[in-house]
């Protein structure tokens, strides 16, 4: 019984990594996009309109699309997104279509396979659509039978991340893999060798291949966030050249976010020139000039050899290893000289050991005070030398080498264990291999001192031990980590640069935040692509388009890559952090991921139509809108970085007063009460920060010993005010009191804080992935954990002192009671039903109707997206989702109420039911006035009279199986007042005017004033407009007047002036000389004065009923006023001076 609605936006769209253009299509306008988060999307203007085809497939997470050459019908998509900066959503293996997008089936041999958790790329054989080939971040595997069944042909412990076929010879296979290059199988994926020579060290690589020439293939690499480089290769991959900018200017192409946003297409017409695109765009060009050269030293390679089963590494952001590894000189390494670097082997197996410098570091060192992080070198402790179980090798020179490790356990020996996401102290035993030659008697003098860790340090690794792997140094297997040094071939040439973001290079193509603001779009093109296609147009002309993916959707350039544009027309893939609404509107605001935080329009009953209102930059984050005084808006970019409006978004002021600059998380926490509305809390390094001004300052509420446990303030941490008491505040980021972390309440808005009692029914130690209360039960709370296997949800009904799972898997791996093993991001009991609680995961809205008892999906619309923020407000659940938009869910069984007083001492209620009821009760300033039974679904009225003027509040009660709903508050104003609309001079008739005037009520009798005087009285009228004549005796300008009487009761009407002095063919009476826009209206208005008043006048809005409704002094530069609240219908606006009437009929239509 609930009906689910999407409001938005339809101009921001999110970050998109799968793209196909259909062949079929000669104009190129229809395309297949795969949003990350937000599903497969369809294009048949060439990304002008979009239409979703998944919203029934179980995973949303679409990262690559394939479409069969043989038959286009045929199309493959691989789900999970796996590469770093996203949003590590697991997929669900392969999805097939058979009739071209219209319809999904999971591949069973995919689904619940860890082997397909990332499906990174995916090709099919062109002749043969039952041949599939898919990298994922396991390996490679391969289909023959349309995914039926699958060979794993590659494993890598470092994940495939691209893959591409040969355009003329299926059996040739390239696929690039992280930390090691480029691959190659010449038997369509059977098997496979590296294809690497010539390429130096890096992580993530991608590929391209010449459509003019296949033997020529490109590959973008990045290395680090300051080095990123393209290569290429004439011989099919046998070789490489390094591109070198023949100005000695190479740009770091990628932009230093070169593992998250990487992509590199091919010339359509010349095999010399390929684009990549990381940050930016760029246009690479190796024939000008095309000398050849030799670059400077460098790390070639890193490779693994039979190491899997023991050794992992961590990935601190180093240069090789997929970040487990850095060299020396970019870690702080002292005394290298160039002959130094070498070729280093690092070997393990029986008998193979060595001495190794120990160091220890102080408990209380590092960034963090706790011995984990970040401790300055000069803090390392030399302790002995001591044996290790491996050998470090010199293979350029054959020598054996120095090495010195940090004993984190200080247990006296090297030896490695599983690292814990939840510890950040543990598992940092570093290996640092030193350029100076062993002696197994001696210590290097130079290395054997506090701080000589650094000495000649070559290479720095973080290993860890493998997941599930035992440490055993007596029987490691014969293994070895190799690092291949020396140098690559570079070939000069031209750099273009094709969009420039941030203003740094060309200026093309650049994405202005300022301009956009308070507008519907950011002129440019946005910063981060993944994705970029090229089709063919005309080669004589050089003429063709690329399409690009990028992370607000999809931009093209029809100029052969010179100038670009930003296409977000309803492609409704958002990824939101946090919502916000606007209080008794449907308008709502809310922080993007890379894409700032927009609004909805003023006025605007948002809908999946609505463009939003760009309003702060960055990424954005959670949002509050002030529940008393809607003027007031406060929003967040990362580390705490919060911005505040208080004229609703015209405008924006920082608000971090008292707010150490750079603490917080990088997801920025913001939450508040409806009955406190100016109270904010958020979450820094040493507790919680409180503002009681809305933003204006803040105080911090330190929190003490287990606010940050053994690490920093980080995403994990959350505040959340009770939403059944002001008073109760719950944070915290981990229930892991072994490890420093607890949960936190306070029971006095958030002045003073007390941990609570750990969860003990399951080994649960670690960070949450949200916080919720209870929306009537202030001691109730839950606690949301994403561990896989582990509880998912945790209930507190005395503030903390006990827990229960609700999740069903306490003693079990899997649940018992139909929860999903998925992470959990957000939870909502609902007000009108406490019985059912919603919990918002990385696969959609999961439903309880039994208080926990059980769960389903709740099916009621709403896509499988990551469900990050729910809240309830205005008889709506506000959903943010994660790549698809806001959504509000509304029960069936709750009706809608819009009232107005419609004359004749009568309120009109019109209520619509979604369902039938059993019965409905209208109440009027909460006293029952009328009761309806089984009413039926749809629009229905209830009249009510009343006796006397006044704004009235109305509600109805609607009831089903004994449970009540209660409706929005709606409001009537009671006005007995007839209403003059115009008074104009009687055509034809000397001395004679004629008054037009609305009636709503019987009255016993009607009265014409002149000046207040008594100028005829009638008791002939009728309800609706009535025209009266008046007769006058002098050429002056008099003041017209009608009182209605009522039970001797009278209700005088507006007043308008009429001047009988220079009577020419138009009445003197200016109506319609008032402008107003837009007309009709959804709410806003601009009154535009004339020329000739200059100052401030009262704006008067009457209904045709003749009750004024609204008023408002207005200027000549403070002419909007807002008639939202008014019930839709046609009003006059009416405006005096010096007896001179303006006025305007205007059409309110929301």
């Amino acid at each position: 019984n609930i009906v689910t609605v999407q409001r938005g936006p339809d101009n921001v769209g999110g970050r998109t990594r799968g793209l196909i253009i259909d062949p079929d299509d000669l104009t190129h306008n229809t395309w297949f996009a795969g949003a990350a988060t937000g599903g497969i999307w369809k294009t048949v203007d060439g990304g002008h309109h979009w239409t979703c085809l998944t919203d029934n497939l179980p995973n949303l997470s679409a990262n690559t699309i394939a479409m069969a050459a043989s038959n286009h019908n045929i199309i493959y998509v691989g789900t999970g997104e796996s590469f770093p900066g996203g949003t590590y959503l697991q997929g669900s293996g392969v999805f097939k279509s058979t009739d071209k997008g219209e319809n999904w089936v999971q591949l069973n041999s995919t689904a619940n396979n860890e082997d397909f958790e990332y499906v990174n790329r995916l090709v099919i054989d062109p002749t043969n659509p039952e041949i599939v080939v898919v990298a994922t971040e396991n390996g490679i595997l391969k289909s023959t039978n349309g995914g039926t069944d699958w060979t794993k042909v590659y494993s890598s412990a470092t994940g495939i991340e691209d893959l591409k076929e040969d355009p003329n010879n299926f059996n040739i296979l390239y696929a690039a893999e992280n930390s090691v290059g480029v691959i190659k199988s010449v038997d369509a994926g059977d098997n496979w060798v590296e294809s690497s020579n010539g390429i130096g060290g890096g992580n993530r690589f991608e590929i391209a291949i010449s459509p003019v020439n296949s033997a020529i293939i490109y590959a973008s690499q990045n290395i680090s966030s300051t080095e990123s480089y393209i290569y290429r290769s004439e011989d099919s991959g046998a070789t490489w050249v390094r591109f070198q900018d023949q100005n000695n200017s190479n740009k770091n192409f990628l932009g230093g976010q070169g593992t998250y946003d990487n992509t590199v297409a091919a010339h359509p017409y010349n095999e010399d020139i390929a684009f990549l695109g990381g940050v930016n765009l760029w246009k690479v060009d190796f024939s000008d000039p095309g000398v050849l050269g030799e670059s400077n030293p460098m790390v070639l390679s890193v490779k693994l050899e039979n190491t899997e089963t023991f050794l992992s590494f961590i990935n601190f952001g180093g240069s090789h290893l997929n970040g487990g590894m850095e060299t020396g000189n970019l870690n702080g390494a002292t005394n290298l000289v160039a002959s130094d670097w070498v070729s280093v082997e690092i070997r393990f197996g029986s008998g193979l050991t060595q001495k190794a410098h120990r160091f220890t570091v102080p408990e209380t060192s590092g960034t963090n005070n706790d011995g984990g992080a970040g401790v300055a070198s000069f803090d390392y402790e030399y302790q002995d030398y001591v044996d290790i179980p491996f050998e470090v090798w010199d293979v350029t020179n054959n020598r054996q080498l120095m090495v010195s490790f940090r004993d984190q356990e200080r247990d006296g020996k090297f030896n490695l264990i599983e690292r814990d996401p939840d510890n950040e102290v543990s598992g940092r035993e570093y290996i640092m291999v030193q350029a100076e030659t062993y002696d197994e008697a001696n210590p290097s003098s130079n290395i054997a001192i506090d701080g000589g860790h650094v000495y000649k340090q070559l290479y720095y690794f973080w290993p860890t031990l493998a997941s599930n792997g035992t440490w055993d140094e007596n029987s490691l297997p014969e293994s070895k980590i190799s690092i291949n040094y020396g140098t690559v071939k570079t070939q000069s040439g031209t750099t273009y640069n094709v969009t420039d973001a941030y203003g740094n290079y060309s200026g093309n193509n650049t994405y202005n935040q300022g301009i956009g603001f308070g507008t519907t779009s950011i002129p440019g093109v946005h910063p981060d692509h993944h994705n970029l296609i090229t089709v063919p147009i005309n080669e004589e002309a050089d003429s063709f388009l690329i399409v690009n993916a990028n992370d607000v959707g999809l931009a093209i350039s029809f100029e052969s890559g010179e100038t670009f544009k930003q296409l977000p027309n309803n492609y409704i893939t958002t990824q939101f952090y946090g919502v916000a609404k606007k209080p008794d509107f449907n308008e709502f605001i809310g922080g993007m991921q890379d894409n700032g935080t927009w609004r909805t329009q003023t006025g605007e009953n948002a809908s999946s139509e609505t463009n939003y209102l760009f309003q702060i930059g960055g990424d954005g984050f959670e949002c509050i809108w002030n529940t008393s005084d809607d003027q007031k808006i406060i929003g967040s970019v990362y580390n705490n970085s919060f911005n505040k409006s208080i004229d609703g978004g015209k405008s924006w002021s920082s608000a971090t007063s008292g707010i150490t600059s750079g603490d917080g998380p990088f997801i920025s926490r913001l939450s508040t009460h409806i009955n406190t509305p100016d109270n904010l809390y958020a979450v820094g390094a040493t507790g919680v920060y409180k503002s009681t001004n809305f933003g204006t300052s803040w105080a911090m509420k330190t929190i003490g010993e287990g606010w940050t446990g053994n690490g920093s303030v980080t995403s994990q941490h959350n505040v959340e005010v009770s939403v059944a008491n002001e008073d109760i505040i719950w944070a915290g980021a981990a229930m892991a009191e072994n490890f420093g972390w607890k949960i936190f309440v306070s029971e006095d808005q958030g002045e003073t804080f007390n941990s609570v009692t750990e969860f003990t029914g399951a080994e649960l130690s670690g960070f949450i992935s949200g916080i919720a209360t209870h929306p009537t039960e202030d001691s109730t709370a839950y606690l949301l954990f994403s561990f896989p296997g582990e509880p998912k949800v945790l209930r507190t009904k005395d503030l903390g002192v006990t827990w229960e799972d609700l999740s069903g898997f306490v003693g079990n791996t899997e649940s018992d009671n139909g929860f999903p093993d998925v992470v959990t991001h957000s939870l909502i009991v609902l007000p009108d039903d406490p019985n059912t609680i919603w919990v918002g995961t990385d696969i959609g809205l999961f439903e309880s109707n039994d208080d926990g008892a059980s769960w389903h999906i709740a099916d009621y619309g709403l896509p499988a997206v990551s469900v990050y923020d729910m809240f309830y407000q205005d008889d709506q659940i506000v959903i943010a989702t994660h790549g698809r938009g806001i959504w509000t869910a509304k029960s069936k069984n709750i009706p809608e109420l819009n009232s107005s007083y419609i004359g004749e001492k009568t309120i009109s209620n019109m209520y619509t039911l979604f369902s039938d009821a059993d019965s409905v009760e209208v109440y009027v300033n909460n006293i029952l006035t009328d009761k309806i039974d089984l009413p039926n679904a749809g629009l229905n009225e209830s009249k009510v009279q009343i006796e006397e003027e006044g704004d009235y509040e109305l509600k109805v009660i609607s009831f089903f199986n004994n449970i009540a709903y209660e409706s929005n508050s709606s409001n009537a104003l009671a006005d007995f007042k007839p209403l003059i609309n115009s008074v104009s001079k009687t055509s034809g008739v000397d001395n004679t005017i004629s008054i037009d005037v609305e009636i709503n009520e019987n009255y016993d009798s009607l009265q014409i004033l002149l000046d207040n005087m008594r100028n005829k009285s009638t008791t002939e009228f009728e309800i609706g407009s009535n025209v009266f004549s008046a007769n006058i005796s002098s050429t002056k300008t008099y003041n017209v007047t009608v009182k209605g009487y009522i039970d001797g009761n009278g209700f005088e009407s507006n007043s308008m002036y009429i001047s009988m002095i220079h009577v020419g063919i138009s009445d003197v009476f200016n109506v319609n000389s008032l402008k107003a826009y837009p007309n009709p209206t959804s709410g806003m208005v601009t009154v535009e004065l004339p020329n000739e008043l200059n100052g401030s006048y009262q704006i008067q809005v009457y209904s045709l009923s003749g009750a004024q409704v609204y008023s408002k002094t207005i200027t000549n530069f403070e002419n909007r006023i807002d008639l939202s609240d008014l019930n839709n219908g046609i009003y006059i606006l009416r405006l005096e001076n010096e007896g001179e009437i303006y006025s305007q009929k205007l059409q309110l239509r929301k």
